[in-house]
């Protein structure tokens, strides 16, 4: 297992990114921070553009480094497996598979998901242990804030659309890729 049990920054900054960033799983494409001197408006607040604001976030997060990461081979391919994760609560797809769904471009390679309980997850779907060619990753999350503002479509669990990009932001390969066309 790889990761921390925690992320390198409170885990309430996690949350208050995703109430500024997602409203009903769509982007706000602004945001609000308390005022610097030199910026102050009338209004007591000044704007600044949420993708700023989401580089600042992901400075100091990893997906695979800030959560805890475990690789597996899936017996079938990804897209057959996600199709059997359904909304129970314990599964909520991201990177690629995620953002996809948001911003098609290439079909997604490696399933990522967050699992409650990875062990339990991976041998429930059958999935084997692997350090080298693995296609999907399971991650235990730092922080309960993937967990909100998730969205449910064809009985899938997905994190919010400001989860997704960072994850894709700081993911590997394509995923990464995909993050910047956000």
């Amino acid at each position: 297992m790889e990761g921390a049990d925690h992320g390198p920054f409170p885990p309430g900054r996690g949350r208050v990114i995703q109430l500024l960033f997602g409203v009903n799983g769509r982007h706000q494409h602004s945001w609000y921070v308390a005022p610097q001197p030199a910026d102050r408006d009338p209004g007591g607040a000044h704007k600044k553009g949420w993708p700023t604001a989401l580089r600042r976030w992901i400075e100091s997060y990893d997906v695979f480094k800030t959560n805890r990461s475990q690789t597996f081979v899936a017996r079938q391919d990804p897209v057959n497996l996600m199709q059997r994760f359904t909304d129970d609560g314990d599964i909520a797809v991201t990177g690629s598979f995620a953002a996809v769904r948001l911003a098609p471009v290439a079909a997604p390679a490696m399933l990522v998901a967050y699992a409650r309980d990875a062990e339990t997850t991976a041998t429930a779907f059958g999935l084997l242990p692997a350090d080298r060619g693995a296609n999907v990753v399971l991650l235990r999350p730092f922080d309960e804030v993937v967990w909100e503002r998730t969205m449910v479509a064809e009985a899938i669990c997905y994190v919010s659309p400001s989860q997704v990009a960072a994850d894709c932001l700081t993911g590997n390969g394509r995923c990464r890729l995909r993050g910047r066309r956000w």
